[in-house]
């Protein structure tokens, strides 16, 4: 199916099987998370936030104001 494409594209290089649920990582969206190895934010909203504001261990994601109304994830990885 072409709408779950992308998802796929984005979580395939990601160990997504061992990431659990770790929403009180992010502020305003969900989290998977793997400690320390890998993240995923899924972020709706981008209005009165700054870009990549961290507050106490908390990550506040924003897009980019070009995306519009569009949705994103975004991905940290470790080296």
């Amino acid at each position: 199916m072409p709408r779950f494409e992308l998802p796929r594209k984005i979580l395939e290089p990601l160990p997504y099987w061992r990431m659990e649920p770790s929403n009180e990582l992010a502020f305003g969206g969900p989290c998977l998370a793997l400690d320390e190895e890998a993240y995923a934010f899924y972020v709706e909203d981008s209005r009165n936030r700054s870009p990549a504001a961290v507050l106490s261990g908390i990550v506040r994601p924003t897009k980019p104001e070009s995306f519009g109304k569009a949705s994103a994830v975004l991905v940290v990885r470790r080296k």
